[in-house]
């Protein structure tokens, strides 16, 4: 009887350790809204939710819904036709610009559960040195003003964004693959060489 017992906990032992590792391997393959890093633009169209607008050589743009709000999701590829950079792009038409401040305070906290600490805030403006968070505002609808936010994990580095984007202030969520933007690099790199 101990013998069976034994064997049983062995059993279960064994199965949450593969449940774990399916787990934990499953999550780090997922980058972004469930795909991975280098995959196609066919993969994209075949398993993204949201209402694709727009399809250009190397961009995909949907637009979807978080928390009630529209949100474009933009997927760019490598010139070899690679997922390599995503975001989300958060622009509505408040009257009060101190909502967009609020909405990129709400996304830091958000992100930070999620990834840990940023790397940095770093607020910059055209016409000063720096900048007070209360004169934020101010200077967001005057379109001189960009406030980012960095993280970064092991295959992806993430930057919060907030600035004027054509006539009205924007957040947007950048998610780019470190791998994947050197390839690029040297890929577009290696092109200019052959063209210049």
């Amino acid at each position: 009887m101990q013998k069976l017992s034994s064997i049983i906990m062995k059993g279960v032992f064994s199965l949450c350790f593969v449940f774990c590792i399916f787990t934990i391997s499953t999550a780090q393959n997922s980058d972004f809204r469930n795909h991975s890093w280098g995959a196609s633009k066919e993969s994209i169209q075949q398993s993204e939710t949201g209402k694709l607008v727009l399809t250009e050589p190397d961009r995909l743009i949907y637009d979807i819904s978080i928390g009630g709000s529209n949100v474009k999701v933009v997927y760019t590829f490598t010139s070899n036709g690679k997922l390599m950079r995503a975001k989300y792009l958060f622009a509505p038409n408040y009257f009060n610009s101190v909502y967009y401040i609020r909405d990129f305070k709400l996304y830091i906290e958000t992100l930070t559960a999620k990834y840990g600490k940023p790397l940095g805030i770093s607020p910059k403006v055209i016409t000063k040195s720096s900048i007070k968070e209360d004169e934020w505002a101010a200077y967001l609808v005057a379109g001189e003003l960009f406030v980012q936010s960095t993280w970064q994990t092991e295959r992806t580095k993430i930057l919060l964004t907030m600035s004027k984007v054509d006539t009205y202030p924007a957040i947007q969520i950048d998610y780019v693959s470190i791998a994947f933007d050197k390839e690029d690099l040297a890929e577009k790199k290696a092109q200019y060489l052959k063209e210049f």
